[in-house]
């Protein structure tokens, strides 16, 4: 079972009213979080808990540990899944200002258990790339036996333990490939 899972979502496309309304939405969290460290994700609804009572599955905890307003991303940290249902939400406002909206999100589990990446245009999903530990470990398998220049193949081992090199690739690759279906 994952821990935590950390998460990155970015606006690729956004007109005024979106990158603002997006900014006021963070804003509404940080307010709510008075004294505690992190603002929670459901915090940047007008009705939090009617959010989490609506939504299927969302993870226990979702916290946004850094904004950047500028190029319009966050940075957070949930419990044991992505907050994916969360930003599926978010999109659905934006796209109410916005009908151009775009957005990519892309998350990895602490223990490497799962890695994905998320594409929206608009309020639709068109791209969903979720990889699991095996699909993980034969693409370190693949990029250390390019590294090493082996034709040998490369053990379960040999890529555990090479894993970790290679998960920013990975993950760049996916959220790369879901940008390419935004345009």
């Amino acid at each position: 079972m994952a821990n935590h899972v950390n998460w990155c979502f970015k606006l690729r496309t956004a007109n005024e009213a979106a990158s603002n309304l997006l900014e006021s939405m963070y804003h509404r969290a940080e307010k709510a979080k008075g004294d505690s460290r992190d603002a929670h994700l459901t915090d940047i609804f007008e009705s939090p808990q009617q959010v989490i009572e609506e939504a299927y599955s969302i993870p226990k905890w979702s916290f946004i540990e850094e904004h950047d307003q500028y190029q319009n991303r966050m940075f957070g940290q949930s419990a044991w899944s992505a907050p994916d249902e969360l930003f599926d939400r978010l999109m659905e406002e934006l796209f109410r200002v916005d009908e151009n909206v775009s957005a990519v999100m892309r998350y990895d589990d602490e223990c490497l258990e799962f890695v994905g990446a998320i594409a929206w245009k608009g309020d639709e999903v068109v791209y969903h790339d979720h990889s699991d530990f095996e699909e993980i470990r034969e693409y370190a398998k693949v990029r250390l036996a390019e590294k090493l220049e082996s034709s040998e193949p490369v053990s379960n081992e040999s890529a555990e333990a090479a894993m970790r090199d290679f998960v920013w690739d990975y993950l760049l690759q996916i959220e790369e490939e879901g940008d390419s279906y935004l345009n």
